[in-house]
Parts: C-alpha cells; sequence; structure tokens
C-alpha cells in the first residue's frame, strides 16, 4: 500500500512499506531509464552519504569526477557547502555524476533555489583523468563574499 503526503506546495513524500522518497507532485515516479538524459554533478548535500541524497534515488549514479578549473568550494558556519563561480580561485572540487530526468531536476532546482538563490550553470569535468563532461552544476549567488573562507576540495 503506498502513502502520499504533501510536503511543500510541489514536493510529495511517497511511502512504500520499507522505501520512502521525494518526488515532483506532477512527475511520475515510475521513470524508464531511457528517460535519463540530463547530467547534473553534485557536491555537497545530495551526495550519496548525505541527507537530500534521497531526492536523487530515480536518477542513475555515473560515477565520480572533479572539476576542470579551480573553484572555491566554501562550507557555511551552518555546515552547508556552496561553490563559488570564480574558475581559477580554489581547488579542483570533487563531485558525483547523475544522469536524471526533467521532474528530477526541477525538484532539485527547488531544493537548490535555482534561480533565486543557487544558479544551474553549465560546467566542465574530468572523469577518471582522461574524459571531459559537462553536467550543470548549482554555484552559489555572484555577491556572496568567499575571499577570507577556507576552499575545500570536498564536502
Amino acid at each position: 500500500m503506498e502513502h502520499t503526503t504533501q510536503r511543500e506546495s510541489k514536493l510529495q513524500r511517497v511511502s512504500k512499506p520499507g522505501k520512502s522518497k521525494l518526488v515532483a507532485a506532477e512527475s511520475n515516479i515510475n521513470r524508464e531509464p531511457n528517460h535519463l538524459n540530463i547530467l547534473i554533478a553534485v557536491y555537497g548535500t545530495l551526495k550519496r552519504d548525505k541527507h537530500n541524497h534521497p531526492l536523487l534515488l530515480d536518477s542513475l549514479y555515473i560515477g565520480e569526477a572533479i572539476t576542470e578549473q579551480r573553484y572555491p568550494l566554501v562550507i557555511s558556519r551552518s555546515g552547508l557547502p556552496f561553490l563559488v563561480d570564480a574558475p581559477g580561485a580554489g581547488k579542483q572540487v570533487h563531485v558525483e555524476l547523475y544522469l536524471t530526468d526533467g521532474a528530477m531536476l526541477n525538484m532539485v532546482d527547488m531544493l537548490e533555489g535555482h534561480p533565486e538563490w543557487y544558479e544551474r550553470r553549465k560546467t566542465r569535468v574530468v572523469v577518471n583523468n582522461d574524459f571531459i563532461a559537462e553536467p550543470w552544476i548549482y554555484f552559489a549567488p555572484d555577491d556572496v563574499n568567499y575571499v577570507n573562507e577556507p576552499h575545500f576540495d570536498r564536502f
């Protein structure tokens, strides 16, 4: 028996015995693998061992990569990471790559506050030291002050 509870205006939690996940209220939770055609890279709370990862359960994990350019990855005082679009500053950042679909991308956009807060941009990453991919990555607002903060290569 499936149980659904409304969460915010466009997300809902769908629970089945032994399994629970957040889905877009209007999405089809039984996606076909061939609809997973959008590449995203995550560096923070959406990673496999972090608390927001359940949002990506219907996505296909591809593997790890690092950003081709160096970027400042800053961890706020509240413990949340953010990436600053300042190529050449910071470090090459370790990310996880996922194939997802439009409904899942919309859910991640809502989580990240795109485009009002974080902004999603295509960014080149290096996979297995020899392959370049260009997934969507979420960057902090351009006016975020990061200069005096420590920079990390992973969260």
